[in-house]
């Protein structure tokens, strides 16, 4: 699998799992207000090393907050807690499915 699959695979994978979590927490976000920070969260990541993951993290929290006008805390922080969760579920799914 080439790199640029594999970042197709997680963007994919983090929003679906955040628009299954905006359902779960109640949240009221459409697919647009989800989508364009989960891809800027991804783009960001890709910054080599922790400061690429600690700069996504703000991305996202940044955009959701700007995107869907929910608090920070606890909507949008239970939000992409939730989010994650989800998304490691559905990788290890798609990684034991590949075996």
């Amino acid at each position: 699998m080439h790199a640029w699959q594999l970042w197709a695979t997680d963007v994919a994978l983090t929003i679906l799992s955040m628009w299954l979590a905006s359902k779960l927490t109640a949240l009221p976000a459409s697919l647009r207000e989800i989508a364009i920070p989960a891809m800027a969260a991804a783009l960001v990541a890709l910054i080599p090393g922790l400061a690429g993951w600690l700069l996504s993290i703000a991305v996202l929290f940044g955009l959701l907050r700007r995107f869907t006008e929910a608090p920070l805390f606890p909507d949008i922080a239970l939000m992409v807690v939730v989010s994650r969760a989800l998304w490691l579920l559905m990788s290890m799914s798609l990684l034991r499915a590949a075996v």
